[in-house]
């Protein structure tokens, strides 16, 4: 259950990503909607094809947005949060704290720091790719 649920959020993050990078796209090139629109229609006999490369894609750049906003978000002020609350359950970092509850910790806390986890990503990307949405939305609205 948790690889599905990995690879469904990479996907929706993937998705929201791939619609602000071509709408940058399209605001910097010389391809214009309907250019795209006819490539659609000329090639509609492989739709499959292109919603699959598509899907790659979008699970590609979602990838890379997770990766891009954690490690943001960690030189930030991550590093400086977890180290605070594993001192003050006694732990020297955060690190030593997840080992021990990883090992030590029953079932239902694992799947609850697990939930936590996922959350965290979805909110993470969703407010990267909500930011960056609205920036190239309203690079397309102007000028």
């Amino acid at each position: 259950m948790a690889t599905t649920s990995i690879f469904v959020e990479l996907l929706i993050a993937g998705s929201f990503s791939l619609a602000w990078v071509m709408l940058f796209y399209l605001k910097a090139s010389a391809i214009d909607v309907p250019m795209i629109q006819a490539f659609l229609t000329k090639n509609s006999s492989h739709s499959t094809w292109i919603v699959g490369i598509a899907v790659v894609i979008a699970y590609q750049v979602g990838v890379i947005v997770n990766f891009m906003t954690y490690w943001i978000l960690f030189a930030l002020h991550e590093r400086r949060w977890r180290n605070d609350f594993a001192l003050k359950a006694g732990f020297k970092e955060f690190e030593q704290m997840r080992a021990v509850v990883s090992q030590h910790g029953s079932d239902h806390i694992l799947q609850g720091l697990t939930g936590t986890l996922h959350f965290t990503r979805i909110g993470r990307t969703g407010i990267f790719n909500f930011l960056l949405l609205s920036i190239a939305l309203f690079c397309m609205t102007t000028a």
